[in-house]
């Protein structure tokens, strides 16, 4: 009977194992699926074609332009590479672009705080999870703010067993309820 028991735990972990690994591939086939979806050639044209004609609006034109080029590099970083998991140091370009579009569209209203020495910038993490964090730090709790600076600081820390990015914000805090619906 021992024998019976050990030999269902044993095949129980290795479906177990098996159905987490078909789900995070799964995962992965949906991800490549939705960038792939795009022609990035297109898209890179039309971005340079609508920044060429905005040299020429004075400064609107220039502001409008540093926002076009910092999305196609965003895009660039996002569409040229395929791999679902990057260094930091590519997930970082693409967070930075991101920030600058928003500091030039917020009239550079308030401060960002990268902590991320580059000694980790090898390490490997998820593509595309940092923005948008960052993206709900500013719009749920910097741009709230009225009376005073906002910041968003980026920090980078490792735990016994964990890489980690600790994003956090002085803006205006989640009530109890949002944050559960968040969750």
């Amino acid at each position: 009977i021992s024998q019976n028991i050990s030999s269902l735990i044993l095949r129980h972990s290795f479906l177990e194992t098996k159905l987490h690994d078909n789900i995070a591939s799964l995962k992965r086939m949906q991800l490549l699926t939705l960038q792939s979806q795009f022609n990035p050639h297109f898209i890179f044209n039309t971005l340079n074609h609508v920044s060429i004609l905005t040299l020429d609006a004075g400064e609107k034109g220039e502001i409008a332009n540093q926002i076009i080029c910092n999305f196609s590099d965003l895009m660039r970083i996002s569409l040229g590479n395929k791999d679902y998991i990057v260094d930091i140091n590519t997930e970082l370009s693409y967070a930075k672009k991101y920030i600058e579009i928003e500091l030039i569209k917020h009239k550079n209203s308030f401060d960002i705080e990268w902590d991320v020495p580059p000694s980790f910038y090898n390490q490997q993490i998820i593509k595309m999870c940092i923005q948008p964090i960052l993206e709900n730090a500013l719009k749920h709790g910097i741009l709230a703010l009225k009376d005073m600076r906002g910041k968003i600081t980026i920090q980078r820390y490792n735990t016994e067993h964990n890489l980690v990015i600790k994003i956090t914000n002085n803006g205006v805090p989640l009530k109890r309820n949002e944050l559960y619906k968040l969750r």
